[in-house]
């Protein structure tokens, strides 16, 4: 059901963290900002955001398992 509501390649997050987090404001005048959180159940949290630009950030919380993949040189040898 996950997979259906935010695709296959945002869902891949999961593989490599323990926690995915958004926190994203949209460029519409007057727009609240928005964190949302899951650890890749079916339950998530969303809640008010402080964030004065428009945009997103996506913030993976790499588990222990995975943490080659914030290595400059894997990332490099990767692409």
């Amino acid at each position: 059901n996950l997979i259906g509501h935010f695709g296959l390649g945002f869902y891949s997050a999961f593989m490599v963290s323990d926690k995915v987090e958004i926190v994203t404001k949209s460029y519409k005048e007057d727009a609240e900002a928005v964190h949302w959180e899951c650890d890749g159940s079916p339950q998530y949290k969303m809640s008010k955001a402080e964030k004065a630009d428009r945009g997103t950030d996506i913030i993976l919380h790499i588990d222990k398992e995975n943490e080659e993949y914030l290595d400059n040189a894997r990332i490099e040898e990767l692409l």
